[in-house]
């Protein structure tokens, strides 16, 4: 992380030096030109991420294959991710699941509601809502349930906008590791 923010600000360092006195060293050369200016620090972050590469690659060659390590890590945040809550409710039981392509939820053990991501613009939204209705004495309750969440994965279940169940998980997901902090895990309201 702190090599990724070094580079950053290296580049902005760079940028913000060449910027300043581009003018006075470009006038009337070819460089003078917007454009050219533009592709010309192009290939030069170019020039410098490769030559970067080339240095990291004589570090990962000790190290396990990189590819490796990401199918690993990624199998690490899908199961961390990977969670359920059943809920009792009178005399029904409520069920949400969580993947890392979707969300489930299931009553009296019945495929209710589903809410799947197969394309890439969906993950921009990150709160899911899944409903469902539960027939209880001949009435019938709306259930709905609000899951996801950027930092935290969060879960809510109403039934007729009554909140029964809200529960909070935390992970660390941007620190190269997988943290979950489950506090108020199964963090039953009212039954």
């Amino acid at each position: 992380m702190w090599i990724k923010t070094f580079k950053i600000l290296l580049y902005v360092g760079i940028m913000f030096l060449v910027g300043y006195y581009y003018g006075a060293l470009t006038k009337g050369t070819v460089f003078d030109n917007f454009f050219i200016m533009l592709l010309s620090f192009f290939i030069l972050i170019f020039v410098f991420e490769w030559l970067w590469s080339l240095l990291k690659r004589k570090d990962h060659s000790e190290k396990n294959n990189p590819d490796e390590e990401n199918e690993q890590y990624m199998a690490e945040v899908q199961q961390a991710v990977k969670k359920e809550w059943t809920i009792p409710y009178r005399n029904h039981i409520i069920l949400v699941k969580n993947e890392m392509n979707k969300e489930q939820l299931y009553i009296n053990e019945k495929l209710v509601d589903e809410s799947v991501r197969k394309r890439w613009y969906e993950w921009l939204w990150s709160y899911h809502r899944l409903n469902g209705t539960l027939e209880d004495n001949g009435n019938q309750k709306k259930i709905k349930v609000k899951i996801g969440g950027v930092k935290n994965l969060v879960c809510k279940v109403f039934v007729d906008d009554e909140l029964i169940l809200k529960d909070k998980l935390k992970f660390n997901l941007f620190m190269e590791k997988i943290e979950s902090d489950e506090k108020n895990e199964n963090n039953n309201l009212k039954s």
